[in-house]
Parts: C-alpha cells; sequence; structure tokens
C-alpha cells in the first residue's frame, strides 16, 4: 500500500513521534544507499532493512527517498561515464606509433608510422604511398638524426 504525500502528512500530524522516527528512518536509507554505492556491497542495505519494522508509512517514505537518492546517484554515474567514454574516443582516435622497418616507395603509411631512412629515423605525419622522408614536403619529420659512428675509438684516443 502506498501513501501519498498528503495521507503522509496527515498521518504525521496523528502520529509525531512516530513521524520523526519515520523520518530518521529515511536520513538511514540515505546513509545506507551511500555506504552501499561507495563500497559495492549489500551490508549496508542489510543493516537498514533488518531495523526497519516494516510499517508502511515508513516504508513509503523510505522508498521515495531511496528512489530519489539512486536517481541522483545513477545520474551523476551516467555524467561520468559519458565524460570517460567521451576521453576514450579521443585517446582511440590517436596515432598508433609503430615501427615498419626501413622506409620503401612502395608501402602505405599512416600518422604514427616510424621508418628508418639514411640512418635516421622519421615519423609519418599524413597517410601517404611513396614519399620519402627528407624531401621537405611535410610528410616525414626527423624523429632521430644520424651521427657519425663511433664504433671504433680512434687512433689519437688509443695513444693517449
Amino acid at each position: 500500500m502506498a501513501f501519498d504525500q498528503q495521507q503522509f502528512d496527515q498521518w504525521a500530524l496523528k502520529h509525531p513521534e512516530r513521524a520523526r522516527r519515520t523520518e530518521q528512518a529515511a536520513i538511514d536509507l540515505t546513509d545506507a544507499l551511500a555506504a552501499l554505492l561507495d563500497t559495492g556491497q549489500l551490508d549496508a542495505w542489510n543493516a537498514f532493512t533488518s531495523k526497519c519494522d516494516k510499517r508502511p508509512q515508513m516504508l513509503a517514505v523510505c522508498h521515495t527517498t531511496g528512489v530519489a537518492w539512486l536517481g541522483l546517484t545513477c545520474h551523476k554515474q551516467a555524467q561520468t561515464i559519458t565524460a570517460l567514454e567521451q576521453r576514450l574516443a579521443v585517446l582511440e582516435r590517436r596515432p598508433e606509433f609503430k615501427y615498419c622497418g626501413v622506409w620503401s616507395g612502395s608501402e602505405r603509411y599512416h600518422p604514427g608510422s616510424f621508418v628508418t631512412h639514411a640512418g635516421s629515423l622519421w615519423a609519418c605525419k599524413v597517410e601517404h604511398v611513396s614519399r620519402r622522408p627528407g624531401i621537405g614536403d611535410g610528410s616525414w619529420q626527423l624523429a632521430v638524426k644520424s651521427g657519425q659512428c663511433r664504433c671504433r675509438p680512434e687512433r689519437s684516443e688509443v695513444a693517449s
């Protein structure tokens, strides 16, 4: 049996002490639901329902309070999920970094592809086929410049 607000108010005027306890029960429900949502466990809900004396008036108020609390919490969680989905979409649109070996004029390269050419490492900036790194058309960006090989010490270093 559900009570509307007017019926509850009439009942509360006749039974002020019981109404106070009902309001306290509604507060307890809110606390129990908050704990339930924070911990992800049912202990808080079970603790609350074991204290509930099953009076229709109290259940009606507690149910209304609980539904409002859950609605608010679900709305906040939905906003958080939407924001996280938007951030994930942005991250998934970013180029994937992939080393493709030595540059080949017959390969298709995508942004985020890396190749070795003329001893240097190059990063692809736009999708293309057959554009050689280092020609200055903006298709590639130099990532690591080749340097002088220092594999063997020079004679002057060995003598000293």
